[in-house]
C-alpha cells in the first residue's frame, strides 16, 4: 500500500544543469489505442550498485499537524536530476536528464545508479519499498519492482510522458501535456480518459483512489474526477502556471 505519511515535494533546489536530453529514439510502434496490450517488458538487467558521493540540494518536506511545513531531510546529488521521490526518510529515487536514475537507502548519504536505457526521465512516483514508476521521452513508461534498481520498459504510449501517478503495482495514470491514460493491469494495457472541456496543457496529475483523481492545468484550473465519471472543475488556483513552474520543459 502506498505510504502517504511523507509528502514528496520535489524541492530540488536544483542547480539543474540545463543539459538537454539525448535525442530519444523513435518509438517502434504508434501510440496504442485504448485497451491495446503494450509490448512485453524486456528482462531486467542487474543494476550498477556503485555508490557515489553527494552537490545539488534536494529536500524532503513533511506537513505537520498545524499546516506548517518542516524540512526533515536534506541531501545532495552530483548529477542532473529533474524529479525526486521519497517513500520515507531513508528510501528515495531521483531521475532526470540523459536517463540517469539513482536510488538511496540511507537518506541520501550515498546514491547508487540504477539500470535504465531510456532517455530523459521526467515523471516519477515511488509507491512502496519495491514498486516505483517513471515516464519521459520516447513515450516510455518504466516500472521497477526491486526498489528502483532496474527499470525495464513496460509500455510505449508515444510522445513525451512527464506526468505519472500510481496507487500500486497495477493501477495508475500517465499523461503527456494534453492526453491522459489509465491502467488497471500494471501498464500492460491503457485506456484514454475523456478530458474536461476547456482544459489546457497539463501541469500535474494525482490519482487519489482507484476511482478518482485530480488534474491541474497551466491556467491554474484544478479538476477532480469522481467515481469514474467526467472531470469537474473545483477551483482556480492561480492565474497562470508557466512551463518553468512545472519544471520539466528543458529536456526538449
Amino acid at each position: 500500500m502506498k505510504v502517504s505519511k511523507f509528502v514528496v515535494l520535489v524541492a530540488l533546489f536544483l542547480v539543474i544543469v540545463l543539459v538537454g536530453c539525448a535525442p530519444a529514439a523513435a518509438p517502434p510502434t504508434a501510440t496504442p489505442a485504448a485497451d491495446t496490450p503494450a509490448p512485453a517488458a524486456p528482462a531486467a538487467v542487474p543494476a550498477a550498485d556503485t555508490a557515489i558521493p553527494t552537490a545539488t540540494t534536494a529536500a524532503l518536506i513533511q506537513a505537520g499537524d498545524t499546516n506548517r511545513w518542516e524540512v526533515i531531510l536534506e541531501t545532495k546529488v552530483e548529477y542532473p536530476a529533474m524529479v525526486a521521490g521519497f517513500l520515507n526518510d531513508t528510501f528515495g529515487i531521483t531521475a532526470g536528464t540523459q536517463g540517469k536514475v539513482y536510488y538511496t537507502t540511507d537518506g541520501g548519504k550515498t546514491w547508487s545508479q540504477a539500470k535504465n536505457s531510456s532517455p530523459c526521465r521526467l515523471g516519477l512516483d515511488v509507491v512502496d519499498e519495491n514498486v516505483a514508476w517513471n515516464g519521459g521521452e520516447g513515450g516510455r513508461v518504466l516500472g521497477s519492482t526491486d526498489g528502483g534498481r532496474n527499470w525495464p520498459v513496460v509500455s510505449l504510449l508515444g510522445g513525451v510522458i512527464p506526468f505519472i501517478s500510481f496507487l500500486d503495482a497495477e493501477t495508475g495514470w500517465a499523461a503527456s501535456s494534453k492526453q491522459l491514460w489509465m491502467t488497471t493491469d500494471g501498464s500492460q494495457t491503457w485506456a484514454k480518459i475523456t478530458l474536461p472541456e476547456g482544459v489546457k496543457d497539463f501541469a500535474a496529475i494525482a490519482l487519489r483512489t482507484a476511482r478518482d483523481g485530480y488534474l491541474l492545468d497551466k491556467t491554474g484550473a484544478l479538476f477532480i474526477r469522481v467515481q469514474l465519471f467526467s472531470f469537474t472543475v473545483i477551483t482556480k488556483l492561480v492565474k497562470n502556471l508557466s512551463n518553468k513552474a512545472v519544471g520539466w520543459q528543458c529536456c526538449w
